[in-house]
């Protein structure tokens, strides 16, 4: 069971005294909106609660209704949506409604310091489950979305947006080609967003025409994607991909991938940066570290050519890609954009994947290869072990089990190279252990002992759950909040999971929690 979202109502001077207003299936839109005589209607809730502090509480049951929240929080006093969080979530549901196309059910528009959180969206028959649009401060936060035409959540254009912790099932779902649109989770011309610890699965429907599982594209700037799981992304054709940065038509920089974990996608490509996009749109400076792609239909990190516009400073490093490719083609890392400067590939285990480990079909100028380990070399056109290569068993743990951590004797412990190497590793222990930097995603000795399959240690369920013991590492406080944790799994230490309301104010008032 899911812990149920905990918000904390904090003290502030405004104008005006905040208030909670509750909704209930057996409400009534004309009472006071109480607990004991809540309202019928989520918008209803929406029109009043419009004071920075206000709590809207949605209690448990079915809601056929769409709401579209406008309001304006403030930095110390956002106002929070808690629809309660686990087995006793509310339910939106838009089974049956009439709408028109490109509807959402449940919409931020226009708005600054808002959380959303503890709500389920069901069939979003029109359009998106959670829409953000051109809004600052809002905060995504531990809802479920189930069968939506277009994206589970998507945001589009604004300023500091986080999604976090939600769970995103059958996005894109709509049976006739070329129907379901976007992608499972969109992020497009944001700048400073968060998308970490998304568990985001079974997507893409019956020949629907979206289903990438996380896209961030267009202007997209200063943004992280970690802790999240993708796996059984279903959508057709050669560009479906677990995790795609692109820069359509924008200019997008200052992006990085990192510690998650993309798996069995049976038509898809683990992770792509790729120019998609017409001439004019730029994307640099895009890092690429400590995630773990296996099993995946393709190539396991792919720097592609998919469009016509820039694309610049692309570092692939300590990641590990093992058994891409099945059952017809693929491998680990390729880099096809002859265009592309400056890409580096460094520090990664390419191990076991069907038709190349390591590929460079074209060599874009400034492209460096080094330091890798390569298991499985199959000389097949392009591919390459790269400079000061190690060609051997990266002795995991137990594979077969998804746990990659190395053993001890593996030729990849202190063997990778420290020019750029990511100062932790994907279960967000420190790195270098020992003499040096291990290659791949995982530092033999750091944090405790892992307990494969366990919650959040980066065994066969993977990433950073909602229940995860950070271990020794220590919770974040300050600036008027108390963190509850600081999600484990989180490359750089991220002080996410947060009590409810504080959340908001943590990360947005004291800036980017980043490791010290």
């Amino acid at each position: 069971m899911q812990a149920r979202l905990v918000v904390v109502l904090l003290s502030f001077a405004t104008g005006a005294e905040a208030s909670d207003w509750y909704v209930g299936p057996s409400g009534d839109d004309a009472g006071p909106g109480t607990e004991d005589a809540p309202f019928a209607t989520l918008q209803r809730a929406a029109e009043s609660a419009v004071v920075p502090g206000d709590r809207v509480f949605v209690l448990p049951g079915r809601y056929a209704q769409v709401v579209e929240i406008r309001a304006h929080g403030a930095q110390d006093a956002p106002i929070v949506w808690n629809g309660g969080g686990g087995d006793t979530r509310a339910i939106v549901d838009g089974e049956g409604l009439d709408l028109p196309e490109g509807t959402p059910l449940v919409s931020v528009v226009g708005s600054s310091h808002v959380v959303v959180g503890g709500l389920r969206v069901e069939h979003a028959l029109q359009g998106p489950g959670i829409f953000v649009g051109d809004s600052a401060d809002v905060v995504v936060e531990d809802n479920e979305t189930y069968d939506t035409y277009s994206s589970g959540i998507g945001v589009w254009g604004g300023e500091r947006v986080a999604v976090v912790r939600n769970e995103i099932e059958l996005a894109c779902n709509f049976s006739c080609e070329g129907c379901g649109l976007q992608e499972t989770l969109t992020i497009a011309d944001t700048d400073s967003f968060e998308v970490a610890d998304n568990r985001v699965h079974d997507t893409g429907g019956d020949g629907g025409g979206g289903g990438e599982g996380i896209n961030v594209k267009g202007g997209a700037t200063d943004g992280r994607i970690h802790g999240n799981v993708v796996y059984a992304t279903y959508a057709s054709g050669p560009w479906r991909v677990g995790i795609h940065v692109n820069p359509w038509d924008g200019d997008a920089h200052d992006i990085e991938i990192y510690a998650n974990r993309i798996f069995d996608l049976p038509e898809a490509h683990g992770i792509v940066v790729s120019d998609e996009g017409p001439p004019g749109g730029r994307l640099e400076r895009v890092r690429v570290f400590n995630n773990v792609a296996y099993a995946n239909a393709f190539v396991g990190v792919l720097v592609a050519e998919w469009g016509e516009a820039d694309l610049a400073d692309v570092q692939v490093l300590n990641n590990t890609l093992v058994g891409n490719g099945e059952p017809i083609w693929g491998g680990g890392i390729s880099v096809t954009n002859d265009g592309a400067l400056d890409v580096v590939v460094r520090n990664n285990i390419a191990s076991g994947n069907r038709s190349f480990q390591i590929a460079s079909p074209r060599t874009p100028p400034g492209l460096l290869i080094d330091h890798n380990l390569v298991d499985g070399f199959r000389g097949k056109e392009g591919e390459t072990r790269g400079d000061d290569a190690m060609e051997a068993d990266p002795m995991f743990v137990d594979a077969a089990a998804g746990d990659f951590h190395l053993r001890e004797g593996s030729l990849a412990v202190d063997a990778a190279s420290s020019d750029g190497a990511p100062g932790d590793d994907f279960d967000g222990w420190a790195r270098p252990v020992g003499a040096g930097w291990d290659i791949g995603a995982f530092e033999l000795g750091a944090g405790p002992e892992p307990d494969a399959g366990a919650a959040g240690d980066g065994g066969a369920d993977a990433g950073s759950d909602p229940g995860d013991d950070p271990g020794t590492r220590s919770a974040a406080s300050g600036c008027g909040c108390t963190i509850a944790h600081a999600a484990p799994g989180a490359a750089d230490g991220f002080a996410w999971i947060a009590v409810g309301a504080c959340l908001a104010v943590a990360v947005w008032r004291c800036g980017t929690l980043r490791r010290t």
